[in-house]
């Protein structure tokens, strides 16, 4: 008798392979933190935070938090105009075309109606003034957060002046990622004779306190200098000197040329000026 031959086995469906690569990446915080930092929107860090602990735990770390925001800047939602109605200026929103769904959602869970002159906007903020008893108020309103109250800025104080100012410039400023509601700083500019004098206030448990003080002298500042406050520092652009300029007909003037920028330093309440580069000029 022939030995029996073995039967040859069927052949079995592929062991799937073990997700090494997965498992290889999501086991390393490096890696994870890469991956989670470059999700497009805050929303999407809230859901990654959600997974796990530990996600939670590098979705939630301070110094990934900043380097997140600095790699995601806040997208604009839409702009402000002011239009004629029923004999008053009513501002209206106007929401940016082609929006994202996640910024859809959020304009659509907003409020951006106001019936009072806006003055700025920054940071999700609307500074609004209203007359009130004939005196100016001015409120801080967040459509993003209708309902909140709309807190009043409390007045300054007025200012002694010896001499009297040929030129006053103020201005509300935030502070770059303060989500108070609140200004955190105002800024009080002023020409006398030949120099400016820059008042800082600060405010403090709803009081506005003189945070610094500052005086150069510099050639030329537009009637809206535009400032911006980054960290410490309020940056304005200003012009280094004045030229004659020659019109039509041979009509001269004498014109600013915004040649640079001038920073008011608020740690040690000095100026100086960064030149702008060869080339690169604007006229007034």
């Amino acid at each position: 008798m022939e030995p029996k031959r073995p039967r040859p086995r069927p052949p079995t469906s592929p062991t799937p392979a073990q997700p090494h690569s997965q498992a290889k990446v999501l086991d390393d915080d490096n890696l994870l933190c890469e991956i989670i930092v470059r999700l497009a929107f805050p929303t999407d860090l809230v859901r990654a935070a959600l997974v796990s602990k530990r996600w939670l735990g590098h979705a939630s770390d301070p110094a990934f938090l900043r380097r997140f925001r600095k790699l995601h800047p806040l997208r604009p939602l839409g702009f402000y105009i002011a239009t004629t109605a029923g004999g008053t200026t009513a501002p209206r929103f106007v929401q940016m075309p082609s929006q994202h769904p996640e910024l859809a959602a959020v304009c659509r869970r907003a409020s951006f109606e106001l019936d009072s002159f806006i003055w700025d906007c920054s940071n999700g903020s609307v500074i609004t003034i209203s007359e009130h008893v004939n005196v100016l108020m001015s409120r801080v309103y967040s459509p993003l957060f209708p309902s909140r109250s709309m807190p009043v800025v409390p007045e300054l104080p007025p200012l002694d002046h010896v001499t009297p100012a040929n030129y006053t410039f103020e201005k509300l400023l935030f502070r770059e990622g303060d989500r108070s509601g609140l200004p955190y700083l105002w800024l009080l500019m002023q020409s006398i004779d030949h120099g400016y004098t820059v008042h800082v206030y600060m405010l403090q448990g709803g009081v506005w306190s003189k945070h610094t003080s500052a005086t150069t002298e510099f050639s030329y500042l537009p009637s809206e200098p535009k400032p911006l406050l980054i960290d410490n520092k309020i940056y304005m652009a200003g012009a280094l000197s004045r030229e004659s300029i020659v019109l039509a007909h041979n009509t001269r003037c004498v014109a600013a040329i915004l040649r640079g920028i001038l920073v008011v330093d608020l740690k040690d309440s000095s100026f100086f000026t960064i030149q702008l580069p060869e080339g690169v000029e604007f006229s007034l």
